[in-house]
């Protein structure tokens, strides 16, 4: 899931990969690394509902394509990507 606009996106929602191209953007911006370009999403999987610390939480596993600095790539996997990262969200594999 990510915010955009005030709204909480799921893959296949509209404007989500705008969104997540924007997410993506601010991310290479604040490391100094050039901002990544051609992203697709290749698959999603369904929205569900997780629970973490005992507070249910909605998103969908999503698979893309990107075009990236490595160094942008090695962060994403060590912070994560999109909403709530810090409570385990946004996991890469």
């Amino acid at each position: 899931m990510i915010k955009y606009q005030g709204r909480d996106l799921l893959p296949g929602d509209d404007h989500y990969v705008e969104g997540l191209e924007r997410n993506l953007a601010h991310k290479a911006d604040v490391l100094g690394l050039p901002v990544p370009r051609g992203l697709r999403v290749l698959e999603s999987g369904p929205r569900r509902r997780f629970v973490v610390g005992g507070a249910p939480r909605i998103g969908a596993q999503v698979r893309i394509e990107l075009d990236a600095d490595a160094r942008l790539v090695e962060a994403l996997q060590s912070w994560g990507l999109g909403w709530e990262t810090i409570q385990g969200f946004g996991w890469i594999r």
